[in-house]
């Protein structure tokens, strides 16, 4: 996060969390969550700009469940985000289908539970680029904005 701060880039989560509708945690707990996150990467010296969350469980009706594009376009409005010079960093092919979606360029990270696109089962979309980490990730993007 750190180099992308440096490179000049917001870093904006975008999350699904059905485990608020499933009433497992209130939005009030998972905002309060996000707010220490951000806390403890800036006490790392990185900032995390924002958190969208989409507290809807599958196959509910709404937009903002990615890979519907619903959170990408309220960080659009709120930012003012010029997509086409933006990445998304995911680590599932729910997340690259989101940013074909929007038309965004991926990256596929090899971490989390279905890290490297093992869920492929739900979404064939690949990605632009993969990398090992968001780290890895964050060098690809350095390397494609210094051209």
């Amino acid at each position: 996060m750190k180099l992308l701060n440096k490179l000049g880039y917001l870093c904006i989560v975008l999350t699904n969390q059905p485990i608020i509708e499933k009433g497992i945690i209130t939005l009030a707990q998972s905002d309060r969550l996000n707010e220490t996150v951000k806390r403890k990467f800036l006490r790392k010296g990185a900032r995390l700009h924002a958190f969208y969350t989409c507290p809807h469980k599958y196959g509910t009706d709404c937009s903002c469940r990615k890979p519907d594009v619903g959170l990408i376009k309220q960080a659009v409005k709120d930012f003012g985000i010029d997509l086409k010079k933006s990445f998304l960093i995911g680590d599932t092919t729910r997340d690259n289908e989101t940013g074909r979606r929007a038309d965004i360029t991926t990256i596929l990270v090899k971490t989390g539970k279905a890290g490297g696109g093992e869920d492929a089962k739900f979404f064939k979309t690949k990605a632009d680029y993969m990398a090992r980490n968001v780290l890895a990730a964050a060098k690809i993007i350095e390397s494609l904005t210094e051209k």
